[in-house]
């Protein structure tokens, strides 16, 4: 029997059978897309998110280096334990003049073992260990303000890849809308070229028309493909999953503080400043108390065998001690290091007094430009209730014969351009208030959506 003709067909019948299936899942994910409005997403960003995770771990990450650091200052606990087997002559024979007479004494037994315990303790440094111990605890809230910091960056990621879904879907429609117009008017101009009351020339204006819509139409629809995949890597979604956002572009608020520059010192990279100041001032502390004297104690008990003369007798014995250590000097080390922490804090100190002018550039840039977009919200209102009052005159004039198809035609793409214009207004408001936020480092929004 032919078994390799069975083989191929079975694999063709998988093939089909695979290709049919993810077809019937795309069909299913695109007749029902998930709707998905801000917060939900908001909220899927902040729960399984891989660089939140790796955040919560660098916390963890310190916490434990906080013990490792003082690990040195603690008690200490040790056993201990050795075996050897030696070769060396371990009997000699010498003449006793008492006894007249030859003897044999071991000198070194062949096997020799030793065991015992040992406690030792610094448990007086003068300050250096609560120095590390207070800068390790420091490091930690660095950590955790830079959780809180990619907490901020996500929800302005998602935010903004939000704002242009719902920006490319309203954009979308309005096109749909065109392209459905734009037919209509072909079909009148149709009607009215073989009623003798138009010419080739109108024909060929609204074919145009339609031409020039549908590519729009086209630029938008993959336009709005693209934010949505970028919205489900944003979080974590299948890629085969279809998603549709809701909302309203025009009812899109995002919380803004009423005095952007009282909020400055709340900004997370000027409280990693500060933190970073108060870190390199333990450990200018620390560096000083290096010279400071230390006091430790040890305690150890051993058992072993290899004493003269009872070479199979165990011996133990014990030891106890206290030590006072201290360093005169180390070549200059101590106050290189003091000097570069001081350098250091003072680094960190200018660095959080430019950062705060430019905040407060950023925060004066953001309010101008909300007030610009504001502006231009109210001119492209104005704009498109006048383009739509003139298409509808248009449109009357056109039908009593009053009016020439161009004329029309150009009333048309002025209401289309107008409502297009409204739209990115609007989303140029969303992405200035963004920006406030960004700079004032304002973001209400994730301490509610966690609650």
């Amino acid at each position: 029997m032919n078994y390799g003709k069975y083989n191929i067909n079975i694999n063709k019948l998988i093939s089909i059978a695979v290709i049919v299936g993810a077809v019937f899942v795309n069909a299913n994910s695109q007749e029902n897309p998930i709707p998905l409005r801000f917060e939900e997403a908001l909220k899927m960003a902040l729960t399984d998110d891989p660089g939140l995770m790796a955040r919560e771990n660098r916390i963890k990450i310190d916490e434990y280096g906080v013990s490792e650091s003082v690990a040195n200052f603690n008690p200490r606990l040790d056993i201990f334990s050795s075996y050897s087997r030696s070769s060396l002559e371990s009997e000699i024979e010498f003449f006793n003049p008492l006894t007249s007479g030859t003897e044999r004494i071991g000198l070194f037994p062949e096997d020799k073992y030793n065991f015992g315990i040992t406690l030792s303790h610094n448990f007086f440094t003068f300050g250096k260990r609560s120095a590390l111990k207070r800068a390790g605890k420091l490091g930690i809230d660095i950590s955790k303000l830079e959780k809180e910091e990619y907490k901020r960056s996500l929800y302005d990621k998602l935010a903004r890849i939000f704002l242009k879904s719902l920006l490319t879907r309203d954009n979308l429609t309005i096109r749909r809308n065109n392209v459905s117009r734009a037919r209509k008017k072909l079909e009148i101009v149709r009607s009215m070229i073989s009623e003798g009351l138009a010419s080739d020339y109108d024909s060929i204006r609204a074919e145009l028309l339609v031409s020039r819509y549908e590519s729009d139409l086209n630029i938008s629809e993959e336009e709005y493909t693209d934010v949505r995949a970028d919205l489900k890597a944003l979080l974590n979604m299948e890629q085969t999953e279809e998603i549709m956002p809701i909302g309203d572009l025009k009812l899109f608020e995002t919380a803004v503080p009423e005095s952007p520059e009282s909020d400055i010192r709340e900004n997370i990279d000027i409280l990693k400043l500060e933190k970073s100041i108060e870190i390199q001032d333990e450990f200018a502390k620390y560096h000083k108390r290096t010279f400071f004297p230390s006091l430790s104690y040890s305690a150890s008990y051993n058992w072993q065998n290899g004493y003269q003369p009872d070479l199979d007798r165990i011996k133990d014995f014990w030891t106890v001690g206290l030590s006072l250590n201290m360093n005169l000097f180390d070549g200059g080390g101590r106050r290189s290091r003091v000097a570069r922490a001081r350098y250091e804090s003072r680094r960190a100190g200018n660095l959080r007094s430019d950062l705060a002018l430019r905040i407060k550039a950023d925060i004066k840039s953001s309010q101008l430009q909300i007030a610009a977009a504001e502006d231009e919200i109210v001119l492209a209102q104005k704009r498109l209730e006048l383009a739509g009052k003139g298409l509808e005159i248009a449109e009357a004039r056109y039908r009593e014969g009053f009016l020439s198809i161009s004329d029309l035609l150009d009333s048309e793409l002025e209401k289309a351009e107008a409502e297009m214009g409204l739209n990115l207004s609007v989303y140029r408001l969303a992405l200035a208030r963004l920006n406030l936020k960004s700079a004032a480092g304002y973001y209400p929004e994730i301490d509610n959506s966690l609650d």
